[in-house]
């Protein structure tokens, strides 16, 4: 009788613990789902960057930087330039958000600031957050980076959300707002709010 008892305690223990782990495991999926790569990086990494998620963008790519005039920045470099504009010529309905804390006249901007497919605006204020971002497709990838001005060094922070639900299930994790939230309304409200320069 005791031996019956003990076992049907133990059955029910282990029934509860299993569908427990269940639903940790249902909860934390998103995480298993994204990569995300912690690194650091100077401007030939950066514009190698930048040019790995404009390929891989299917309808947009949004950026926030300094886009002040310096040697070998993004904004001064003829090929990334040069595959922006085919990107754009290949897909008409293709849009680059531009966003720049500095009124310099890099070459990206004095190259694309008319053109109907790119939104460059300069901002009014400085955004709270010091990292700067490359995100496509709302989120799909996202490069943050954190450096002084001025600095070819940077803390850089890689994500890959592309197998991640855009809205997670009822009760799962929403990795995508936890990690890059603050950085889609930041685009949201850039440009829908802030003066435009084109």
């Amino acid at each position: 009788m005791m031996i019956n008892t003990i076992v049907v305690i133990i059955g029910i223990v282990g029934g509860v613990l299993f569908i427990f782990a269940v639903l940790i495991v249902y909860r934390e999926w998103p995480y298993f789902c994204m990569d995300s790569i912690g690194t650091s990086n100077n401007n030939r990494l950066a514009i190698d960057s930048f040019i790995g998620l404009l390929y891989e963008a299917e309808y947009k790519m949004s950026t926030f930087d300094e886009g002040n005039i310096m040697d070998e920045s993004i904004y001064q470099d003829k090929y990334v330039i040069k595959l922006v504009d085919e990107k754009l010529k290949r897909n008409p309905d293709f849009k680059m958000e531009c966003s720049f804390s500095s009124s310099d006249e890099n070459k990206f901007r004095k190259t694309f600031e008319n053109h109907p497919q790119v939104d460059i605006r300069i901002r009014q204020s400085p955004f709270s957050d010091s990292a700067h971002y490359k995100i496509i497709d709302d989120g799909k990838k996202a490069y943050l980076s954190w450096h002084n001005p001025g600095s070819q060094k940077r803390n850089v922070q890689r994500y890959d959300f592309s197998k991640v639900r855009r809205r997670p299930w009822p009760g799962q994790a929403d990795v995508i707002q936890e990690h890059i939230g603050k950085y889609l309304e930041d685009i949201k409200l850039t440009f829908s709010q802030s003066a435009a320069i084109n």
